[in-house]
């Protein structure tokens, strides 16, 4: 197995991980939400507007440092016409990426997401997330 493959399969490991805990997340959200509710009352929905605007940012930043990553990356892996991905795995892992802060792992994604994307990428990658 190429140290390559190796890192896929970690970043995989570390991208399964990172979905657990977005969906702890979500349920955290949801309590704040409710939380602001019960001590505000009815604006509700503007409160949870906010909060979903507040979100919607962080990880729109997340995306973009996703981006500087994947670029850097494909730049170093001479990946210059990446293919898409399939939705069943460009969904997960971006949906996943966007949600992730940590500077290491938000690199890991990116890293992932260059050896989907390689048209010249001979070795299969499994779906483990």
């Amino acid at each position: 197995m190429t140290e390559e493959s190796k890192a896929v399969q970690e970043t995989a490991k570390a991208v399964q991980e990172v979905a657990t805990t977005a969906r702890d997340y979500k349920g955290l959200a949801e309590q704040a939400t409710s939380f602001m509710g019960r001590v505000i009352g009815e604006p509700l929905v503007e409160t949870s507007g906010m909060v979903t605007d507040y979100l919607r940012i962080r990880r729109q930043k997340n995306l973009i440092i996703l981006e500087q990553n994947f670029d850097k990356f494909a730049r170093q892996r001479k990946v210059s016409d990446p293919k898409p991905l399939d939705l069943s795995i460009g969904v997960p892992l971006l949906e996943a990426a966007s949600l992730e802060e940590d500077e290491l792992l938000s690199e890991m994604f990116a890293n992932l997401l260059v050896s989907y994307s390689d048209r010249h990428q001979s070795e299969y990658l499994p779906k483990r997330f």
